[in-house]
């Protein structure tokens, strides 16, 4: 085989010039599809992410509405916070009780035995 034969077998075929072989644009069909998966393949990677991201099994179970009270037996403070009240707001608040609350006695056995 001679070098120039050899050199021959390896060259590129001459191809005809038009607008798509000008631009590069040979496979646009093949390039449309690629691109079209890889569209996809990146919104279900952000679909599954976000629905990694956010907790689906704790739910908020109560329904709450502005002005009213908590009724559940799940309110408590991390901390503890100090309610200041005058004197007078104070003893009101103990008269009430000790008029609204019926006295209870308790006999202490060590005391009416002696």
């Amino acid at each position: 085989m001679d070098f120039s034969k050899s050199i021959r077998r390896f060259r590129r075929k001459i191809r005809p010039v038009g607008e798509k072989l000008e631009k590069g644009r040979q496979n646009t069909s093949r390039l449309q599809t690629k691109n079209i998966v890889i569209k996809a393949a990146i919104f279900l990677t952000l679909v599954v992410v976000t629905y990694a991201a956010f907790p689906r099994s704790e739910l908020y179970q109560y329904s709450v509405t502005v002005g009213d009270y908590w009724r559940h037996e799940t309110l408590a403070a991390p901390f503890d916070f100090a309610i200041y009240k005058d004197e007078g707001v104070i003893e009101s608040d103990k008269r009430v009780i000790r008029y609204n609350t019926q006295p209870s006695f308790r006999e202490v056995v060590a005391l009416s035995k002696s």
